[in-house]
């Protein structure tokens, strides 16, 4: 019975992690690809593996490291699905505890 609900359970985790949202706060614990940070996705679920080099953004960035002089910091990309994703962090409110 055990290994029946831990299928169940394995099943809906695509669910559970789109339920969750990391705090920004300082940036600086927040994983910019890897966490859900903005409210809506995982970066990395909506790029794919090609979203860090084409956005120039490495794969293990922290959110804090992507902002430079009191700005975000992002290279302009081709395609639809990078112009979303540089749209959705610009559009975020850039936390003075950021700059």
């Amino acid at each position: 019975m055990g290994s029946w609900i831990w299928r169940k359970l394995l099943k809906m985790r695509q669910l559970a992690a789109s339920l969750m949202q990391v705090d920004l706060n300082n940036g600086k614990s927040t994983m910019l690809w890897w966490d859900n940070w903005t409210g809506a996705v995982r970066f990395i679920d909506t790029t794919g593996d090609w979203g860090p080099l084409h956005l120039g953004i490495d794969k293990q960035a922290y959110v804090a490291d992507d902002v430079q002089n009191e700005r975000w910091h992002l290279r302009r990309a081709r395609g639809q699905i990078y112009r979303v994703v540089i749209d959705r962090i610009n559009a975020i409110f850039l936390p003075c505890q950021l700059a």
